[in-house]
């Protein structure tokens, strides 16, 4: 990605080559920068142009360091992306598996079910069972697991549902 530092409007321009980088990635970490800088992406023949417009002053060092942070940002979208479509099925039959018993009766459970191999079916019950095991264990441990409290629930911290 190429940064052109534009001192005097306090904006860097990232120019990201095509196909270099998904146009999703780039998008998703200009909304990450939302917080340092305002993003107006644009097209041109070079790429796709990224201006990030600083909320703050910032010297040339500052915009130059922005510019890397979105550099940076765009890498890890795109990790994140990559992540998500190799995990998209196991993520699936997870959720599946939550609404299992809301749509039991319909019959979709079966045909929820017979989308993973059996391997994936038995390492997500192995994990599972796992946390269901370390839930349990946490449960016995009254003064380590939650020693603030910060678990319980409105009810419990409030018997006589005070306000």
């Amino acid at each position: 990605m190429k940064h052109s530092v534009e001192d005097s409007d306090n904006e860097v321009v990232v120019t990201v080559e095509p196909g270099r980088w998904p146009l999703e990635a780039v998008r998703m970490a200009a909304h990450v920068m939302a917080d340092r800088a305002y993003a107006h992406l644009s097209e041109d023949e070079d790429g796709v142009v990224v201006s990030l417009h600083a909320k703050e002053t910032l010297d040339a060092r500052g915009l130059e360091a922005l510019g890397a942070l979105f550099d940076r940002e765009v890498q890890n979208q795109t990790l994140r992306l990559k992540l998500e479509s190799a995990n998209r099925e196991t993520m699936q039959y997870i959720v599946s598996r939550a609404l299992v018993p809301a749509i039991a009766s319909s019959g979709a459970a079966a045909e929820l079910e017979a989308e993973l191999s059996a391997d994936q079916k038995s390492e997500i019950e192995r994990l599972i069972a796992e946390a269901e095991a370390e839930i349990a264990e946490l449960k016995k441990d009254e003064g380590g697991a939650d020693p603030l409290g910060i678990t319980k629930t409105w009810e419990e911290n409030n018997p006589k549902g005070g306000a």
